[in-house]
């Protein structure tokens, strides 16, 4: 069972519909080289520390954001996937991050980072996406990849143009 109901995840979805936001198809090949995808499990304190000279991207999923940048690390991006408003606890607005949103947030968490930069994507498997985003006329892919924002990074890492790809 969801901790969201079909109707809760469609609602966030046409409210982000409704913001000012830059679709994933502007980042569409716009990357290369690597990208460490960073999530918020335990074995993210034993090895942040490696984060620090990497040479690359970095995509922090939920809390990893908040926390790499406790440790004096800004990522390019932080990446959300969850609908439910529990996620809001994960945001930090930040000037220099672009915050990949799936349209399936809550409207709080785009409030949140309103003055910074989203991307938004939308999540294959939603029951009503493809529904909504054809009734909207809105021309954007749908990203697959699994039930956890790791995986789903992951899959919208590849097409950015990412040729090296560290989780």
């Amino acid at each position: 069972m969801l901790a969201n109901t079909a109707d809760d995840i469609s609602r966030n979805i046409e409210s982000a519909l409704g913001t000012d936001y830059i679709p994933f198809n502007e980042l569409l090949g716009s990357k290369s080289g690597a990208v460490a995808i960073v999530g918020s499990g335990p074995s993210l304190k034993a090895n942040w520390q490696e984060l620090r000279n990497f040479n690359g991207d970095i995509i922090a999923c939920n809390a990893a954001c908040q926390f790499l940048l406790e440790k004096g690390i800004t990522p390019q991006f932080m990446f959300c996937f969850d609908a439910d408003p529990l996620v809001l606890e994960f945001f930090t607005a930040h000037k220099d991050i672009t915050y990949l949103l799936a349209s399936r947030c809550p409207p709080q968490a785009f409030d949140a980072v309103k003055d910074c930069r989203v991307c938004v994507w939308h999540a294959a498997g939603d029951e009503r996406i493809r529904e909504i985003l054809e009734t909207r006329k809105v021309n954007e892919p749908m990203v697959t990849g699994g039930s956890a924002a790791v995986t789903r990074a992951m899959m919208l890492a590849m097409p950015m143009g990412y040729t090296e790809v560290h989780v």
